[in-house]
């Protein structure tokens, strides 16, 4: 089975008051998308790709320059003109859908992705029989926040993403 790893990297991150692309705003020292194609690395997909948007050249020069450091890894990289939502993120990268036999969709500003979480997120996956598996947090005060609506019958299966 063929694993790819599509990263979602155009986000504007208005609240984060920066002329930079979100993905690119550093947490301890790295950028937000550094951490999340480290984890994505280690966890050896067979494919990644990374959809840009706001600040596509400063993204796609970082992109450039991770694949360097990694003995010129492969990146696919797809644009998305208006963020008009994930969803519509994602379709910017069929063709790299089409690559893959199961693919794993992360924000580009999820710095503390890592390889263990993917693989109980992939354990379960494949466990469950699932269609889809989405990775989701309970914050206390999830404000400002994308959210996952939940079903209320049934706290593991979700509704929507607003």
């Amino acid at each position: 089975m063929k694993t790819g790893c599509l990263i979602l990297a155009g986000g504007a991150g208005k609240r984060m008051k920066s002329e930079r692309p979100k993905v690119l705003c550093e947490v301890l020292k790295k950028p937000m998308l550094g951490w999340v194609l480290d984890a994505a690395v280690e966890f050896s997909f067979d494919e990644f790709g990374v959809v840009t948007g706001f600040g596509r050249e400063l993204t796609e020069q970082y992109i450039a320059d991770f694949s360097k450091a990694h003995f010129d890894m492969d990146i696919s990289v797809y644009y998305q003109p208006e963020q008009l939502g994930t969803g519509d993120a994602v379709k910017r990268a069929e063709e790299f859908l089409r690559k893959v036999d199961m693919v794993c969709v992360l924000c580009g500003d999820a710095p503390f992705m890592n390889k263990d979480t993917l693989e109980n997120s992939f354990g379960f996956h494949s466990n469950s029989g699932s269609f889809v598996t989405v990775i989701s947090a309970a914050l206390e005060d999830p404000s400002g926040y994308g959210r996952i609506i939940r079903d209320k019958s049934d706290n593991m299966r979700f509704k929507a993403i607003r």
